[in-house]
């Protein structure tokens, strides 16, 4: 570098010596906004230069960091709304395709037959699988959904269905709402257990109160019977 090259006040100024060419370079062509900052905090001591510089330094690489983690997080929110949209539509359109081959109009409200016949349809069952939820807990659940979503005439809407087939997937987060149908379904279940339970039990001393009446029947004719044959001897 050269007085003619640069020019004098130039030279002097910023390129005189070594350090201040790197100090130069690195102040103005790095960090410009910072760099009359720094040049007036360094007159004081020149051991405040290299502080201030690795503060703005790091402050610099911190926020470059938030910002490429806020990017990150941005396309990954994106990107998993795009691939749950595909789902959604893959799923929509082959539980379509199946239920038409079921002769079942998916655009018309389902009935709690209809569902139950497309549950039980091996190209569902492998559909639903694909779509990481399971067809034995679906099936346990449909008394639920019903409850839940069914309308005046107790049939629920396609778009219902496809809904309740995603949210038992085994990757999602538990939610407050899943732990109150997995109550419900327990207290359906209980119910239902107890129902049973009566009936067996009703039916079982049904069964023992027709044998009791049968044998007091007979042990009265035994008797009876006994009477007349001693009656007959006495006279």
């Amino acid at each position: 570098m050269t007085n003619d090259s640069l020019g004098g006040g130039a030279n002097t100024r910023y390129f005189d010596s070594m350090p201040n060419v790197m100090n130069t370079l690195l102040l103005e062509g790095v960090l410009p906004l910072h760099a009359g900052f720094v040049r007036e905090v360094a007159l004081e001591s020149w051991v405040f230069w290299p502080i201030m510089v690795s503060f703005v330094a790091l402050s610099s690489m911190l926020l470059m960091n938030m910002l490429v983690g806020v990017l990150v997080e941005v396309v990954s929110a994106i990107a998993s709304t795009e691939r749950e949209g595909i789902t959604v539509m893959s799923l929509a359109t082959d539980l379509r395709a199946s239920m038409a081959n079921l002769n079942i109009d998916a655009e018309c409200p389902l009935t709690r037959d209809e569902i139950e016949t497309t549950i039980c349809d091996s190209d569902v069952a492998l559909i639903v699988g694909q779509a990481g939820s399971d067809i034995v807990t679906l099936a346990d659940m449909m008394h639920v959904v019903f409850d839940d979503l069914a309308d005046e005439q107790g049939n629920i809407s396609f778009s219902d269905f496809v809904e309740t087939v995603l949210s038992l997937r085994g990757t999602n987060p538990a939610k407050v709402k899943d732990v109150k149908a997995q109550l419900r379904a327990i207290k359906v279940a209980i119910k239902e257990t107890e129902v049973a339970i009566r009936g067996a039990v009703f039916d079982e001393v049904e069964e023992i109160r027709k044998e009791l009446h049968h044998f007091t029947k007979e042990y009265r004719e035994e008797h009876q019977d006994d009477e007349k044959n001693a009656l007959e001897s006495d006279e």
